[in-house]
């Protein structure tokens, strides 16, 4: 089983909580006015892969998915780079994804790293990109320039995976 989700990461009572996708989806009401006094949101992309341990890629979000969920797939698919190389905004880290014939291999500093099929992994993290998208047009406010931003990327995305046979 492999599965891509994500989480974000507030400040509540001089503590990190990690509110996960799961819950936004089914409280955020809960949460709703403490995300959006968030300047940028941040939080984490979590990719499992079964038998492997899980990556955890923290970041901004806006980031993560622009690059880890939409804008991979030109470079890997159309351009057919060997590697997509994510450099992180909010630290000085990079995961890199490997094309290793029908696998792709994602490795970062201080990360595991874990090697998935083309076919199960691309569309799952493009999936979770999808997913994000529609939390933050729930979420309102002025998240929707951060939607705005990043469509394009998933449009094109979208485009190349099934042009590719991977929907």
């Amino acid at each position: 089983m492999t599965r891509v989700t994500f989480e974000v990461h507030v400040v509540l009572d001089n503590d990190l909580k990690e509110i996960s996708e799961e819950v936004l989806a089914n409280d955020l009401e809960n949460y709703r006015e403490i995300l959006l006094e968030q300047e940028v949101l941040e939080g984490s992309l979590l990719i499992e892969v079964q038998d492997q341990p899980r990556l955890e890629v923290t970041d901004e979000l806006w980031a993560v998915v622009q690059n880890l969920c939409f804008a991979c797939f030109p470079a890997l698919l159309e351009e057919k780079r060997e590697c997509y190389i994510y450099t992180c905004t909010s630290y000085d880290g990079h995961i890199v994804m490997l094309q290793l014939a029908d696998l792709i291999r994602l490795i970062g500093e201080d990360t595991p790293t874990i090697t998935e099929k083309k076919q199960k992994l691309l569309p799952e993290l493009f999936d979770c990109g999808i997913r994000y998208l529609e939390f933050l047009k729930r979420l309102g406010d002025d998240r929707n320039e951060s939607v705005q931003y990043l469509q394009p990327f998933a449009d094109k995305a979208r485009r190349i995976l099934q042009q590719h046979q991977f929907s």
